[in-house]
């Protein structure tokens, strides 16, 4: 456990610093740049390893059913307004 925390926090430092979670002190090496076609990422567990669309089937489902940001589940909140400053 403490290889996995001290891993991930040199990604956090090294990303604050360069915007690159792999560069310099860090012990994480290779984290893919994410593009949506490759939607690189990187697993962080008892494995550190980067991987290409994980779970991409699970993803490709809920981009069907909530579109690929979410807008058909709040397309139907586009009624429900803020209510009006003073009220």
């Amino acid at each position: 456990m403490e290889a996995l925390s001290e891993s991930m926090r040199g990604a956090w430092v090294a990303f604050a610093r360069t915007g690159d979670p792999s560069a310099g002190a860090s012990t994480v090496r290779d984290w893919p740049a994410y593009t949506a076609r490759e939607r690189g990422t990187m697993r962080l567990g008892r494995v550190v390893e980067p991987l290409s669309a994980p779970m991409e089937a699970e993803r490709a489902w809920l981009d069907g059913r909530l579109g690929p940001y979410g807008e058909l589940e709040t397309r139907s909140l586009d009624h429900v307004r803020a209510p009006a400053k003073g009220t």
